[in-house]
């Protein structure tokens, strides 16, 4: 089973996305205003996560990492307010919440 350092850098090597280190409440662990604006290094990623073994993965979003979420806490009014800004034929990932 691979360890969370190993899918980090992985992460940031195969899919080239910012990612940092959170706790289990998603909060980073480190200062990471700058990693929405340069990707950070293997060797980053690595001391993060010797530092903090138990840390889960965070991805920056936006243009760094080239993606974009979109939190909808009430589907029915999400998806009609959206509909008129996204094709209907748009395949994405998804994913849900008990709050939405």
């Amino acid at each position: 089973m691979k360890k969370m350092q190993e899918i980090a850098i992985e992460y940031l090597k195969k899919y080239g996305y910012s990612v940092i280190p959170v706790n289990q409440n998603k909060e980073p662990l480190i200062p990471w205003k700058i990693y929405q604006e340069r990707l950070p290094t293997a060797l980053e990623v690595a001391s993060w996560w010797n530092q903090f073994p138990d840390a889960g993965i965070g991805i920056v979003t936006g243009e760094i990492s080239n993606i974009v979420v979109i939190d909808i806490d009430d589907l029915k009014t999400g998806e009609k307010s959206l509909s008129r800004f996204i094709s209907d034929n748009l395949v994405t990932p998804m994913a849900s919440t008990p709050r939405g």
